[in-house]
């Protein structure tokens, strides 16, 4: 034992030596482990620190903070107002003064959100109370048979032409139907082949949401046309001007009447030899360019000789073929039967025919038609909970295997029967989607269930649905269209629009009733020949039924609504202008084009008190 230590003291420097870088490393790995341990934690903490103050860099004091809330409420209380006046003024609401109060009313004809006439779903109309009334997509109380009552041919296809009009050129309070009221303006192959419709119902049971579905349809498509309607009734109309001849007063019995063609002057005289009153004057146009008289070589101006209520206008009608721009002619006499009372030339307006009727022809209406701005939008469903359960078993079925079409869906197709190609990017000119929308008339399936998925946005407030329509107009009226469906009462909002010079054939303007495909109901069968609506119209057609042929016993076409029927009084006035060539096809379209518009029409839902709709 003393033999080793003092070995251990002889060598211990070599010993200590030899131990040194061990204890060395030792400590050096302690040290870093710690150190970097300790810097780990502070960078945590900083990064936590830093975290915490993410956008708290422009910090607001309580006082703004309050400010935005009440902001955010007012914003609230806006939309629910908003929502409200919207929704009275689509189901034809207005405040009235009676007295000291202000009471609510209702104007039935600007209600655009009625059902077909029909004893059994008048109830369902939305009044000044429509509390109690049906939300869209409601189930359809069906204890009177209302479902079946809906589509009968007598209450569906009505709202559409009249089914029971078999002589309408002399009926034409009876003209009730979305196609019938547009006349002279006609559709390109019938109006079965343009407005989307179902033709055959079949004998199962559609559902409440079918019944829903097909009555938006007809919303949507007699708004669209009634806005075509107030297009060529605005021109139609006549404002007093004037005597251009002389500084006398106004006479009651010789007025001047200005419209945006024409500027006629009209004097009502007694004929010395019999009493009977005789009209006569002259007829000037306005407008630059030559302008055709009208069917049958004959344009009929309505007068009115007394200003009381439910006077029926004289028809007096002018016989010529055209009158060159800026022009004014002489109309001979025209001689009223005996007896008939005049008071004063009260009104004029023009009665349209198929050749001078601004707007020609309805070529295309497609809902769900979306333009190269919402191209990329996928449709969506309305918030009906059998569509939505639907939509997620598809879903479901499209993850677990190939997809295959659901029953009655239908797959997009083009003219050929080909699938139509993806949708190209905006301004490339390919076409704006992929899956066409359903046009003309069909069964449920195709018609319905085909066209669930129709909308760019479903709120609680409001459902906004992309449309495009395609007209053939008169150039000098294409401002006066698109201006009329920007101010659509249903919120048409023009999104797309573009236009091309019209070169096809309007045929010789003769409109006949006939039976347009739907199972021998009357509608208008165009007089259209050729082409018409082909081109470089920016969306390809979609399936759509063709029309029958006419029926060689048909009635002539009915006037314009609210003009007479009756032959005119004692001959027609002529114009001294000795006989005019006949005109050219080109002649009588020239000057018409091809205008298609694209637009997001929004539907307002029912307003309910109790919903209180977020910022």
């Amino acid at each position: 034992m003393p033999a080793n230590k003092d070995s251990l003291k002889k060598h211990h420097f070599w010993i200590i030596v030899g131990l040194t870088p061990l204890f060395v490393l030792i400590a050096f790995f302690m040290v870093s482990s710690g150190v970097g341990a300790s810097i780990e934690k502070g960078n945590k903490e900083i990064a936590d620190s830093k975290n915490s103050f993410q956008g708290k860099e422009n910090p607001k004091s309580d006082v703004l903070i309050q400010r935005f809330g009440t902001l955010l409420d007012q914003l609230g209380q806006k939309k629910t107002v908003l929502w409200k006046e919207n929704w009275d003024r689509q189901i034809g609401l207005f405040t009235k003064k009676v007295g000291d109060k202000d009471v609510v009313v209702q104007n039935v004809a600007r209600n655009l959100l009625r059902w077909p006439e029909s004893r059994k779903l008048n109830p369902f109309n939305y009044t000044a109370d429509y509390k109690d009334k049906l939300k869209f997509g409601a189930q359809i109380p069906d204890d009177d048979g209302q479902i079946k009552e809906f589509t009968t041919e007598a209450v569906y296809m009505a709202a559409f032409s009249n089914p029971y009009l078999r002589d309408i050129a002399h009926e034409p309070e009876k003209r009730t139907g979305m196609a019938d009221s547009i006349y002279p303006t006609e559709f390109n192959g019938g109006w079965a082949s343009v407005l989307r419709h179902v033709n055959a119902w079949g004998n199962i049971k559609p559902t409440s949401e079918q019944i829903w579905m097909a009555l938006e349809d007809i919303w949507v498509q007699r708004d669209l046309l009634a806005t075509i309607k107030s297009v060529n009734d605005q021109i139609a109309q006549f404002d007093p001007v004037p005597l251009r001849e002389s500084k006398l007063a106004d006479s009651p019995l010789e007025r001047s009447f200005r419209s945006r063609i024409w500027q006629v002057t009209i004097k009502a005289a007694p004929r010395p030899s019999d009493g009977r009153v005789v009209l006569t004057g002259t007829i000037r146009n306005v407008t630059d360019r030559l302008q055709l008289l009208g069917a049958n070589n004959t344009l009929t101006l309505n007068v009115w000789l007394s200003k009381a209520p439910n006077t029926q206008p004289i028809p007096f009608p002018i016989t010529g073929e055209f009158i060159p721009g800026g022009e004014t002619v002489k109309i001979t006499d025209n001689v009223l039967p005996l007896g008939t009372p005049v008071e004063e030339i009260a009104r004029v307006e023009q009665q349209f025919d198929s050749r001078t009727v601004p707007i020609r022809r309805v070529d295309r209406v497609a809902l769900g038609k979306r333009d190269n701005q919402y191209a990329s939008f996928e449709l969506k469903l309305p918030n009906f909970p059998s569509f939505i359960k639907d939509e997620e078993a598809a879903k479901a079925a499209a993850t677990a295997g190939p997809a295959t079409p659901a029953s009655g869906a239908r797959m997009p197709q083009s003219n050929t029967g080909a699938s139509l190609a993806p949708p190209g990017p905006p301004g490339s000119g390919k076409g704006a989607v992929s899956a066409e929308p359903f046009e003309g008339g069909g069964d449920v399936a195709s018609v319905i269930d085909g066209s669930r998925k129709r909308y760019i946005a479903v709120t609680e407030q409001i459902r906004r649905m992309p449309v495009a329509v395609v007209v053939v107009v008169d150039q000098a009226y294409m401002q006066d269209v698109l201006v009329a469906y920007a101010n659509s009462p249903m919120r048409f909002q023009i999104t797309q629009m573009h236009w091309k010079r019209f070169r096809g054939s309007l045929g010789d303007g003769a409109s006949e009733l006939a039976t347009s495909g739907t199972g021998g109901f009357p509608g208008y069968s165009g007089a259209a020949r050729g082409s018409g609506g082909s081109g470089d119209i920016q969306f390809a057609p979609g399936r759509s039924m063709s029309p029958g042929p006419k029926s060689p016993s048909s009635p002539p076409g009915p006037p314009r609504s609210g003009s007479p029927t009756s032959p005119p009084f004692g001959g027609s006035g002529t114009l001294d202008s000795g006989a005019m060539p006949t005109l050219s096809e080109g002649q009588l379209t020239a000057g018409l084009v091809e205008l298609t518009i694209y637009g997001a029409i929004t539907i307002y839902e029912k307003y309910t008190e109790d919903a209180k709709p977020a910022p």
